[in-house]
């Protein structure tokens, strides 16, 4: 597709910055991130080789539950953003605007699919405010036209599916998702679930079909143990009710438990930082339940921490230099079988060698220091049983 079709597509679905705004943040101090970042204005692509990061509002919300007024998020955590401080690297930020809303929320949802699909084509990577949680699955479509298989993770308090549902909705739309022709799911992995607030029977749904689910529980004994889970994703999307409501006002469905602010935006900044992940999303916000616009701030910051992780890759994945890396191999006294794990000299991060059955390949499985602990101990991590499965 040549650029000027790409220019009149990126017109048809997106409401461009208006100029009043782009005047406004100019005049902002320099240092901070609104005065520095670049906008989109309708007139021209962006400039790909100074663009890497756009940001990309959508203001959808008729298929909401109990959580109306997400429609109003958008711009209020983009005017949070525009007050932090700037990167170095501030010119590879881009604000493309908001998403026009279609005539029904499917028709949003093909907008949304449709602007991600081209800034993915281009190389950039899409960071998607919205706007309901259904949005989201606008936002996975986007992958479609890449014709690839996907690793979706899915950071959320509760598991957003049913089959007893035809409509797409808020707390429904992962159904879509995973039944959707041609399916080009290759995995799908929920973190941060609260137990208490799950249907089992789903949970089950879930397991048969080899997916992963991880309680928040588990993920905030150690900070650390959280990176390797959204390591081999391609899209990662959160919605703000996985944040404990003290941190987060701003939701209809918040719980008194959760992520804090600090482990949420850890979370953010290890999705920036994989190698992988080519785009990024967070919603259901809603400004009118927010106390002194507590969780647009900290969306923000979410948002400022995925752009700081994506400026500190390392590409360190796939490997291309074994060099790069430190061997290690144990013997597993039970079985007489070898384990091999790789430590990556650039980022430290760890990963677990695995001989594909019948094969002499080995495919790489994302573990931790944790994990390697685990097997000097004779002790199979679980990260190591999950990814065979997976085989």
């Amino acid at each position: 597709m040549s650029a000027s079709n790409d220019l009149t597509l990126l017109n048809d679905f997106l409401s461009p910055v208006d100029s009043a705004t782009i005047e406004a943040n100019h005049a902002l101090n320099p240092y901070l991130m609104g005065a520095n970042i670049q906008y989109f204005d309708g007139q021209e692509l962006p400039n790909i080789e100074a663009t890497r990061i756009a940001i990309i509002g959508v203001s959808e919300q008729r298929n909401v539950v109990n959580n109306h007024g997400t429609a109003d998020a958008p711009q209020k955590v983009k005017q949070e953003f525009y007050q932090l401080s700037a990167f170095n690297d501030f010119t590879k930020i881009i604000d493309m605007g908001e998403i026009k809303a279609g005539a029904t929320p499917k028709d949003t949802y093909f907008g949304l699919a449709k602007v991600c699909s081209i800034l993915l084509k281009l190389g950039m990577i899409p960071v998607v405010v919205g706007g309901s949680n259904d949005c989201a699955y606008g936002h996975f479509m986007g992958y479609q036209e890449l014709e690839q298989d996907i690793h979706y993770v899915h950071v959320d308090a509760r598991l957003d599916l049913s089959f007893l549902q035809d409509d797409i909705l808020s707390n429904t739309f992962l159904s879509n998702v995973i039944t959707h022709k041609p399916n080009y799911l290759k995995h799908f992995q929920l973190l941060g679930y609260q137990s208490y607030l799950l249907d089992y029977n789903l949970m089950k749904v879930l397991g048969q079909l080899k997916f992963d689910a991880t309680r928040l529980g588990a993920l905030q004994e150690d900070w650390k143990e959280m990176e390797p889970h959204v390591r081999d994703a391609d899209l990662v999307t959160i919605d703000i009710s996985a944040v404990r409501a003290s941190e987060a006002p701003g939701n209809g469905n918040a719980s008194p438990n959760g992520f804090f602010g600090d482990e949420i935006c850890a979370m953010a900044r290890y999705a920036g930082m994989s190698d992988r992940v080519s785009s990024f999303g967070i919603y259901e916000i809603n400004p009118h339940l927010d106390l002194r616009n507590t969780t647009a701030q900290l969306a923000a910051q979410m948002i400022w921490y995925f752009i700081d992780g994506v400026l500190h890759r390392v590409a360190d994945y796939p490997i291309i230099n074994e060099n790069d890396f430190i061997l290690y191999h144990l013997m597993m006294e039970d079985t007489g079988e070898q384990m091999q794990f790789m430590k990556s000299r650039k980022s430290s991060r760890w990963w677990i060698k695995a001989k594909l059955p019948g094969s002499e390949r080995h495919k790489l499985i994302p573990c931790s220091y944790q994990d390697y602990l685990m097997a000097t101990r004779n002790e199979l991590p679980e990260r190591f049983l999950k990814g065979l499965e997976l085989m």
